[in-house]
């Protein structure tokens, strides 16, 4: 299934459409999700071909079943002496 993909800068947030579908025909929670976001090209969304960072299943399930998939990456770092 096609989808067209909108970030943030950096990436923090992704959005994925069923190809063709506006962000304004979607309810307003996730236009404000969205609202700082740019496109960022279409993926194909298969379950059997891994994308890191995103769970194609999931994204794929939601696509189909709501037009759309939300997503959000953080990467928390924590440093920690040693005691030696």
């Amino acid at each position: 299934m096609k989808a067209d993909v909108y970030m943030t800068k950096p990436r923090q947030k992704i959005l994925l459409l069923t190809a063709g579908k506006e962000i304004a025909s979607l309810p307003e929670k996730v236009q404000e999700f969205a609202k700082d976001m740019t496109p960022h090209g279409q993926w194909e969304i298969d379950p059997a071909t891994p994308r890191i960072g995103l769970d194609q299943k999931a994204a794929l399930y939601a696509l189909q079943n709501t037009g759309f998939y939300t997503a959000t990456a953080e990467i928390n770092l924590e440093i920690v002496e040693n005691p030696n």
